[in-house]
């Protein structure tokens, strides 16, 4: 499939997941995430290389005018819910924003950090970035607060930046970056999660993994720790 491919299952999966999904799939939904190791039964999407080519600009012009930009270690594991997921962090420096500073604990949420769980689709809408993993530290780009809803402990609760087809939470450490594909083809556009559940991109070849590393660094660059 050609540039649309990804993003169209994409824009079709959360169509799914934030209308007939949390109705219709209330009881199978938990029993499957109850599970520590729910996303090991998922599917994921990975990038193709035209989908990549908006990406990369959207890394390189858009990410540094967010409002509110990171470096957070992990305080939690991604908790799912019915219409997007959220995880725990504790801020460890600020490099733009006013609201907070280091020392802070807050929750991220995010509607491409949902699970879709019916019929038809087993799938984490993952935007081609691995959740967050405990004893990591990330560069995240939020884009504002929000009100506090049922399900989160009392603490500020924060939108990963939306609109630019990448999960903008970036590893300082380089996690599995290799991309295992069968000889002379890429990986399907979707693959089981439990195959590259260790890999810091979800890419359907090495070359979009390649490219992917490479703009990462050099965001990482722009945000050195201790500055």
């Amino acid at each position: 499939m050609k540039p649309q491919r990804i993003f169209s299952l994409i824009l079709l999966l959360a169509v799914v997941g934030f209308g007939v999904f949390g109705a219709a799939n209330h009881l199978s939904y938990p029993e499957t995430t109850a599970n520590p190791d729910y996303m090991d039964q998922l599917q994921v999407a990975t990038l193709s290389q035209d989908g990549c080519d908006i990406v990369l600009q959207n890394m390189q012009q858009e990410l540094p005018q967010s409002p509110i930009i990171l470096r957070v270690t992990p305080t939690s594991d991604l908790i799912p819910m019915f219409y997007a997921g959220k995880q725990r962090f504790l801020v460890e420096e600020v490099y733009a924003g006013d609201d907070l500073k280091a020392g802070d604990e807050i929750w991220i949420a995010s509607g491409t950090w949902s699970a879709i769980i019916d019929e038809v689709y087993q799938q984490m809408v993952f935007y081609f970035v691995n959740a967050p993993k405990q004893g990591q530290e990330y560069l995240v780009f939020l884009s504002h607060q929000v009100e506090i809803v049922d399900g989160f402990e009392p603490l500020p609760v924060f939108q990963l930046r939306s609109g630019i087809h990448i999960d903008p939470i970036f590893c300082y450490n380089d996690l599995d970056t290799h991309v295992e594909t069968p000889p002379g083809q890429p990986l399907d556009i979707t693959v089981p999660y439990r195959e590259v559940s260790n890999q810091e991109f979800f890419a359907e070849s090495q070359t979009v993994m390649d490219a992917l590393v490479e703009a990462k660094h050099a965001l990482l660059a722009q945000y050195p720790k201790g500055n």
